[in-house]
């Protein structure tokens, strides 16, 4: 009998959960000032793309943001097949003397 999937978290409590994330970064960092936020290819992007929403839309400040793909990086690589599909890179800032946060979906 196949088990049931279980919802770890629902639409609600993920968008509860990135707000205080992106309180606790503000807050962490004293504020945007020299904040980047780099989401982690693939899904990583999409959240952190969210939490830069959620702190422009708080802090009525732009936030800068970027990707990062690290498939070649991996530590399984060898699983992920012969030809692994690497994704864009888009880090259209210098991070020297940047306070960088790194967003990734792994639970």
């Amino acid at each position: 009998m196949p088990k049931k999937p279980t919802t770890v978290l629902d639409a609600r409590a993920l968008d509860r959960t990135l707000r205080r994330m992106a309180d606790q970064i503000v807050e962490l960092n004293a504020g945007t000032d020299n904040l980047v936020i780099v989401g982690i290819q693939r899904r990583g992007v999409q959240l952190a793309e969210r939490i830069v929403r959620i702190i422009e839309a708080q802090e009525k400040v732009q936030v800068a943001s970027g990707a990062l793909d690290i498939t070649l990086y991996r530590d399984d690589l060898q699983t992920v097949g012969p030809r692994p599909v690497v994704g864009a890179t888009s880090l259209p800032w210098a991070l020297d003397d940047q306070r960088v946060v790194i967003v990734d979906d792994v639970l």
